[in-house]
């Protein structure tokens, strides 16, 4: 109950700080802000679990997603604390007159997420009786993927293939394609867990081990999966190899509750940070050189970016993540001093974005559905460059929240979001049997944990649904048994 007074404390205080405070950048602030981070992560990390099953189990939501907001939200202010940077960033900072607004209304949605989630920490959660899983082949599910992924390769703009992924065009077919072989993937990798579950009567041995359940997928779906990677490797972007891989184990852990140590997953982050960082290199090189020789260029260590590595990071590997903090400062910048806020208009977007055909609802219950009010991502996008844009500028949770009611939306998103994924994590870890939709829900935002902090928190609100109705048809009309 303590660590619930103490967080409502420095969340009233946050609030009223950041409704005080001049405007500007100033670096007694940022001193004062660290000071209230380390604060709330040490009772977030220095906490005692009272759940056994979550006890010792490092691989969980909540644990991404505060790795990724930090990066994103307070790594440019430690740099910068650091003198790692200066003011003279202004693709970073955008205007400095709202960096202390922004410091602090990160801080006060980071706290409201704790409050969120230690306050789900005392509510009694009820263990059901357990319950045999639907089993369902998923064989007609893998041959769906493999469908989908030949047309995504056979109308996919080949400069994206060559490295151009944020660049390249790409027509609506192959954004389609890719996106249904997306919900194939997780689909086959979630029915398959419910196969595995409904044939071991909810209790598996302790020798099954990770491989085995890569095997169980079979030959085919693995294969698919590794030649869809080959892609997006070669296109440079990141994102897909984490979220397939998470989607594998987040799976395996719901299906075993096994229990990684800290050594392992530390060992895990430090890879994947490696790695990323190599792929971000290799995107980034002359793109007149081989993909395999832009590869070893960066792992001898011989490549330097002149434009990007100008100046030093505590974390170079996790730079590029932490500049999306630029879209705070934009959204802070930008409402409600030159536009209106948008009282819930981009969450509604997203909800209805998710609805089979209910983006038809749009016309009817927004006056203006042009680009730039479709997202906040895009509304972003357009503030900066107005309507001739090379690329967009995406979102972040925060700037997310802010667009649509202020501070006040950034307290009571972060606050529910912090209920649902401990919801999430108890669920997943402590529960025998967990319904359909909401398995579909906890594999979803544990593989995408680390970047929703960079994007909006409702936008995998769509591959849910879109993984949910596809694996309702299949399970209503597909009674054999097995894994395929």
């Amino acid at each position: 109950m303590l660590r619930i007074i103490i967080l409502v404390i420095l969340l009233f205080g946050a609030i009223v700080l950041y409704f005080i405070y001049p405007d500007g950048m100033d670096k007694e602030l940022f001193i004062i802000n660290f000071g209230v981070l380390f604060i709330i992560l040490g009772i977030f990390i220095l906490r005692k679990e009272k759940v056994d099953s979550l006890k010792k189990q490092y691989l969980k939501h909540s644990n991404l997603f505060v790795l990724g907001f930090v990066i994103v939200h307070f790594q440019f202010y430690m740099d910068y604390l650091l003198s790692n940077t200066t003011k003279n960033n202004t693709y970073v900072w955008y205007d400095i007159n709202v960096i202390n607004k922004a410091f602090i209304l990160s801080l006060v949605g980071l706290i409201a997420f704790f409050l969120g989630y230690f306050i789900f920490f005392f509510k009694k959660h009820k263990i059901p009786k357990n319950k045999i899983y639907k089993k369902s082949s998923t064989l007609l599910l893998t041959y769906l993927a493999l469908i989908f992924l030949v047309v995504f390769y056979a109308t996919v703009n080949p400069l994206y293939l060559a490295g151009f992924y944020a660049s390249a065009v790409l027509d609506p077919i192959t954004i389609y394609a890719e996106f249904g072989f997306q919900i194939c993937l997780f689909a086959v990798l979630i029915q398959n867990t419910r196969n595995i579950l409904g044939y071991s009567g909810n209790i598996l041995e302790k020798k099954y081990s990770f491989l085995n359940f890569v095997k169980a997928q079979g030959l085919l779906f693995n294969s698919t999966v590794i030649i869809y990677l080959i892609g997006v490797l070669a296109s440079g972007d990141r994102g897909p190899i984490m979220s397939v891989f998470l989607c594998y184990v987040s799976n395996y852990i719901f299906l075993t509750k096994k229990k990684y140590s800290f050594k392992s997953i530390t060992f895990l982050l430090i890879t994947g940070a490696f790695i990323i960082t190599v792929l971000g290199q290799v995107r980034l090189m002359d793109k007149e050189l081989s993909f395999s020789e832009r590869f070893f260029i960066a792992l001898s260590g011989d490549y330097v970016n002149l434009n990007r590595e100008s100046e030093n990071s505590i974390s170079s590997s996790t730079k590029e993540l932490a500049t999306s903090v630029k879209t705070v400062h934009i959204a802070l910048a930008t409402v409600p001093d030159k536009h209106d806020f948008f009282y819930g208009q981009f969450q509604s977007q997203l909800v209805l974005g998710a609805i089979p055909f209910g983006t038809n609802l749009k016309n009817l219950i927004f006056d203006d559905n042009s680009y730039k009010y479709i997202n906040s991502g895009k509304f972003i996008t357009w503030t900066v460059f107005g309507e001739f844009y090379t690329y967009e500028l995406g979102s972040s949770c925060i700037a997310d929240l802010y667009l649509d009611l202020g501070i006040l939306g950034v307290v009571m998103g972060m606050f529910v979001f912090g209920v649902f994924l401990r919801k999430c994590e108890r669920s997943m870890l402590e529960r025998n049997h967990v319904s359909l939709f909401f398995h579909v829900f906890i594999i979803v935002y544990l593989c995408f944990s680390i970047y929703l902090s960079r994007s909006m928190l409702l936008f995998n609100l769509k591959l849910c649904v879109y993984i949910y109705i596809v694996l309702s048809l299949f399970n209503n009309f597909n009674f054999k048994e097995g894994i395929k």
